[in-house]
């Protein structure tokens, strides 16, 4: 758990396609074994037994066989919502079983969660938009894993999940995208709408940024059945690609309309992050969208892409905790990350001088 801490997420790396919108990348399989119930009907032998299997299995395979392997028994109360935090679950607030744990390759790029909603959940990651490349990937972990284990599939249904919406091909792509010039415009809510009539959705990949107001959100296939994942990834690539240029004209916009508001939001972003004492999630959020708006519309210096999209995940209650190496009320989640911030940002970045950019208000 430590090392995952101590090192930053691979898909937050600040380059890629559309790397200035797109974050990144996630991509997550889902798959069970024919002859077990989903892991929630199983008792404990059954989980004991699955779990044996798979990591047998996982180890023949060239993505996971020098992975670490984090049991549920190992687990501080924390850990699995910094996990999940980090992305390397699927689930927003998932729970690990007896028998449950985690795979987390060396370089922290993929894991295979075992034991959770389902037996299996691949998961892998990349910066910038390439949905196309995660698939893959994950279909060669799949060949492999399957030559080792018997799947549960039906010949008119496809593989079978614990979730409805992911049965078919137990597959869900995500573009982690910040639509912060998208929700200053207020055409927010009409690209969710867009993305609705084609069979995707849009949700925020963490609790705490649940209002929407810092822009971050997960663009991803809403169902699985009835679809190939060579469809789907290129549905994904092709949607956020429409997406990006969406944002980036409401960006040129506001840029054009009104640069020194930007500025000004910028500013006071950074001036809050240096002088708070105390700093909820959401408010922190925001204030790291406001400076990476800024970053990409080229009003700053002395700032980095990967240092701010990393900050989005390092702001987040596990990884507060994980930080501090135990439990936290949300008193001392406010004060710590008010700290973080103010080490952060107390020596840069800065906006740039007015007579760099318009001065139209």
């Amino acid at each position: 758990m430590q090392n995952v801490f101590e090192n930053p997420a691979p898909w937050l790396a600040g380059h890629g396609p559309h790397e200035d919108v797109v974050l990144g990348c996630l991509g997550y399989l889902s798959r069970n074994l024919a002859e077990f119930p989903f892991p929630e009907r199983c008792d404990d032998e059954e989980r004991r037994t699955i779990e044996d299997r798979v990591r047998q299995a996982a180890s023949q395979t060239h993505l996971f066989r020098d992975a670490q392997y984090l049991a549920a028994d190992d687990f501080p109360p924390y850990g699995v919502r910094f996990l999940a935090e980090r992305r390397l679950v699927i689930d927003k607030a998932p729970t690990l079983m007896q028998g449950g744990g985690v795979l987390v390759t060396r370089d922290f790029s993929a894991a295979l969660h075992i034991n959770a909603q389902d037996h299996i959940c691949v998961c892998a990651m990349a910066p910038g938009l390439q949905p196309q490349e995660l698939w893959a990937l994950l279909d060669r972990v799949d060949s492999e894993l399957s030559t080792e284990l018997d799947f549960a599939f039906n010949k008119r249904h496809g593989y079978l999940t614990a979730s409805l919406g992911l049965a078919g091909t137990g597959l869900r792509l995500m573009a982690v995208l910040h639509l912060a010039g998208l929700i200053a415009t207020q055409q927010f809510v009409d690209i969710e709408r867009q993305v609705r009539e084609r069979r995707h959705t849009v949700d925020r990949p963490w609790d705490a940024a649940q209002n929407g107001r810092d822009g971050i959100c997960c663009l991803s296939n809403a169902a699985t059945l009835g679809s190939s994942e060579q469809g789907l990834a290129f549905e994904v690539a092709q949607l956020a690609s429409e997406v990006a240029t969406r944002e980036r004209a409401a960006r040129g916009r506001m840029t054009e309309d009104a640069t020194r508001r930007v500025a000004d939001r910028v500013g006071r972003a950074l001036a809050l992050a240096r002088g708070a004492r105390l700093l909820d999630c959401e408010d922190a959020l925001d204030m790291v969208s406001s400076v990476r708006l800024g970053l990409a519309l080229g009003l700053l210096e002395g700032d980095d892409m990967q240092s701010l999209n990393s900050l989005l995940v390092e702001a987040q209650p596990g990884h507060i905790q994980a930080g501090a190496d135990q439990p936290c009320d949300d008193l001392t989640l406010s004060m710590l990350r008010a700290d973080l911030f103010n080490a952060r940002f107390q020596r840069g970045p800065t906006v740039k001088s007015p007579t760099k950019y318009s001065n139209r208000c």
